[in-house]
């Protein structure tokens, strides 16, 4: 199937799409826009933000603002030490079992000071044990300001992003932080070639290794939004032929990375609705069309 009637046949299923691009050994193979999108529009990621908070955290660790991710989070906030958060490691943070009994949906998880709200949340699972899709990445965002000494989106463009390429962004902190980033679809494609890559970038390492495959790999049986499989704030898809791993944002914004194949989708849409038969239609249309 030619490119053009790929593009016809997931519009033609997903009305909402606003952009489709695919990366086939990092040249890009395939971008098509609609609705008035454009290249160098920068769309909001919503919650696959989180996927880019995580690698935020692998470069936190290169660059030795943190020693380990089994670190407690009372060695970084002494605020902490004597309440139930103070001893959930990065990791459990990273892979959503922190435990937290975090406030209901629709209620602010931060506060005036996160910090503080943090401290007074019980644990309603030991650390680790159960999958919950919840603000843990959140205290991570805290957690990168406390360590760097600065705030998120200034460390993001300082140890990743002009690394990679990105020189356009946008990143909402009134939006809780790690629900704010805004990238142009190329400059999500870029992301998931870094991934892809195993944190190189045109034969230099951007990000560790080690930590990226930790990342993309399934740390956790996962569960609701998307149902899969969960690495560290990546999700993982190992039911079909080709496994692979992925951020998954409201509405259908996606970076979708198959490492057998060699191949980066990305999909940008309206957020009129969750939308999730958008990865569905990846897996069903996009990727068997390029691989025949």
């Amino acid at each position: 199937m030619s490119q053009s009637r790929v593009a016809e046949a997931m519009s033609a299923k997903a009305p909402h799409l606003r952009s489709l691009l695919l990366l086939h050994k990092g040249d890009l193979v395939l971008e098509q826009y609609w609705q008035g999108a454009t290249a160098e529009e920068c769309v909001p990621l919503a919650s696959a933000t989180k996927s880019v908070v995580s690698l935020l955290v692998g470069m936190a660790i290169r660059h030795g603002f943190v020693n380990a991710v089994d670190q407690p989070l009372s060695a970084f906030f002494p605020e902490l030490q004597d309440s139930p958060a103070g001893q959930i490691r990065i990791w459990h943070l990273l892979s959503m079992t922190s435990g937290l009994g975090w406030p209901p949906a629709g209620q602010d998880a931060a506060g005036p000071d996160g910090i503080a709200v943090l401290r007074s949340l019980p644990l309603v699972n030991e650390p680790g044990t159960h999958f919950a899709y919840k603000p843990d990445s959140q205290v991570l965002y805290w957690l990168l300001e406390r360590v760097a000494g600065m705030d998120v989106p200034s460390f993001a463009d300082r140890y990743l992003f002009r690394y990679i390429g990105i020189h356009q962004r946008h990143w909402a902190t009134a939006l809780n932080g790690h629900q704010g980033l805004s990238l142009r679809p190329r400059d999500m494609a870029r992301i998931g070639q870094l991934m892809l890559n195993h944190g190189m970038w045109q034969s230099g390492n951007v990000a560790p290794c080690w930590y990226v495959r930790e990342a993309t790999r399934r740390q956790v049986e996962g569960g609701p939004p998307e149902k899969t499989g969960y690495g560290w704030l990546w999700w993982v898809d190992e039911t079909m032929p080709h496994p692979a791993f992925f951020a998954s944002g409201f509405g259908g914004q996606y970076i979708y990375v198959v490492p057998d194949l060699d191949y980066v989708a990305v999909t940008t849409a309206t957020m009129d609705g969750p939308h999730p038969e958008t990865r569905q239609l990846i897996r069903e249309i996009l990727l068997p069309a390029v691989t025949l």
